[in-house]
């Protein structure tokens, strides 16, 4: 398949008025994964030369790609769930586990799958290696517990993260999350308002692994922002990221084609400011005949160069006679 033209580049480009206030929140909708209601509250607290997406200020996108890349690698599987369990279960579950995401200029509102949220946890939040000097999730991310939602943030440091999740939830799942460790290893627990020393150290020594510069920062912030763009309405088992200084790699197994994630990341009015690595690539997401090559890639640019990888697995064919099997059964009879 060679990619259609439309498919870039893109760009936070300012609410289109040729599209209807019904298609903006459309069009908002698909890459958030919001509620259409929320969407329409959301565009209309803005003036009309806001982007659909809005952009993360400098301080908050570099917060985000540092949360993006310690979580984008999670499991998508039920807290204590075993491998076979999952399989049967077959949970569908949302890009990063986010339900949807609600992007301001200076915040992001996020809901977790109440699944995955237990693990959210368990990977986002620091802890302190026994014996030892690593630190395990983001250093110096601390949450503040409200009734209805909860506030990550790092003290001292611009940027804000609110899970929208409900205090009763939250203490839940944070202590299916805590089982077996101990609390002075936590330092989001022992010093909720304060770095700990070896958390500083740490963030001196390695944060440039989370950091990608002012341009990388708002593309990786971008791409979080509009992870529903990966979405698809038949099953995708996982999406996973991960990351060094100079590029990104993004892989998901079945579900959205590239064609599909390139015109909604690469829209003109709502996507990414982004580009083909070459416009001329072709992948085989829709050949059936040719199992040789399991994954096919496609890299796309940011302005400084910043590489996204994006790399799709096509379905195992077991996988797919599963699913087919599973989709009877939830047939109605009739």
């Amino acid at each position: 398949m060679r990619f259609s033209d439309n498919a870039g580049p893109g760009g936070d480009r300012g609410t289109d008025m040729s599209f209807s206030p019904l298609e903006q929140r459309m069009m908002r909708r698909a890459l958030t994964g919001e509620p259409i209601t929320v969407a329409g509250r959301q565009l209309a607290a803005h003036a009309n030369d806001q982007p659909l997406i809005p952009a993360a200020q400098p301080h908050q996108a570099a917060f985000e790609t540092s949360l993006l890349i310690t979580w984008g690698f999670c499991d998508y599987s039920h807290w204590d769930e075993t491998a076979a369990e999952g399989k049967a279960r077959q949970t569908r579950y949302p890009p990063f586990g986010m339900r949807y995401l609600i992007p301001k200029a200076s915040a992001l509102e996020i809901s977790v799958h109440p699944y995955l949220l237990p693990q959210f946890i368990d990977v986002v939040l620091p802890k302190i290696e026994p014996g030892g000097d690593e630190i395990y999730g983001m250093p110096g991310l601390r949450a503040n517990v409200q009734e209805r939602s909860v506030v990550l943030h790092r003290p001292h440091l611009a940027g804000l993260i609110r899970v929208l999740v409900t205090k009763d939830r939250w203490n839940t799942a944070a202590k299916l999350a805590l089982e077996g460790v101990d609390r002075q290893r936590t330092p989001w627990l022992t010093d909720p308002d304060a770095w700990h020393p070896m958390e500083a150290a740490h963030h001196q020594r390695y944060a440039h692994l989370r950091d990608f510069g002012a341009d990388g920062n708002q593309f990786l912030s971008g791409l979080l922002r509009r992870c529903h763009a990966l979405n698809s309405s038949s099953h995708t088992p996982y999406w996973h990221l991960w990351s060094n200084r100079h590029s990104v790699q993004l892989e998901w197994r079945g579900g959205a084609t590239h064609q599909t994630v390139l015109e909604r990341l690469l829209h003109p009015q709502c996507g990414l400011d982004a580009t083909l690595e070459d416009p001329s690539a072709a992948c085989r997401c829709d050949d059936t005949s040719d199992y040789d090559n399991q994954c096919y890639s496609v890299p796309i640019l940011s302005p400084s160069g910043i590489s996204l990888n994006l790399r799709r697995q096509r379905p195992y064919r077991a996988e797919k006679r599963a699913l087919a099997s599973r989709l009877r059964r939830l047939r109605p009879s009739r």
